[in-house]
Parts: C-alpha cells; structure tokens; sequence
C-alpha cells in the first residue's frame, strides 16, 4: 500500500509524538483507523483503536526512519511516500 505523507500532515504533524507524527496523520488518512508510530525493536505502525485489533508493520523503508528522526530533531523535511506491506 502506497502511502503518501504530504505537506499538510507535516504542518499538523506534533515532533515526538506516536499519535500526531506525520507518517501516522498519512497513516490515519489513507486506513481510516487511529494509528500510532512507535519506536522500539525498529519502528512499527499500530492501527486501530484498541490492542487487540491493532495491526503491526514492521520492516518500515529506511526513508521512513530518516523522516522521523529528522522530524523530531526539528530538521526541515519534505513530503514523500513509501510502500507499506505485510
């Protein structure tokens, strides 16, 4: 799944933040579900509401990891999309 992370979800997007980063604001738009990016054991995408039903992707583009890194450090960043796969 292709997901595009663009200008307004960087504008909107909160530094540090698993709910509000840019990448889980493209996250929201294209699943229509709440999801979350957290770091731990690499970098994994949560969706949905509650545990139980949350899906995790691990395995995330090294550009995904960048952006982040880059986005809580307040380094400017630009849009871009990566590939999303089970």
């Amino acid at each position: 799944m292709l997901i595009k992370v663009t200008q307004e979800d960087i504008n909107k997007g909160v530094p540090i933040s698993a709910s509000f980063c840019p990448i889980a604001l493209a996250c929201r738009r294209v699943f229509n579900k709440d999801c979350s990016v957290t770091r731990g054991n690499g970098l994994t995408i949560y969706m949905g509401e509650e545990e139980p039903t949350w899906k995790r992707y691990k395995h995330l583009p090294y550009s995904v990891k960048s952006f982040i890194n880059n986005f809580d450090h307040l380094i400017p960043v630009e849009p871009f999309e990566f590939e999303l796969e089970d």
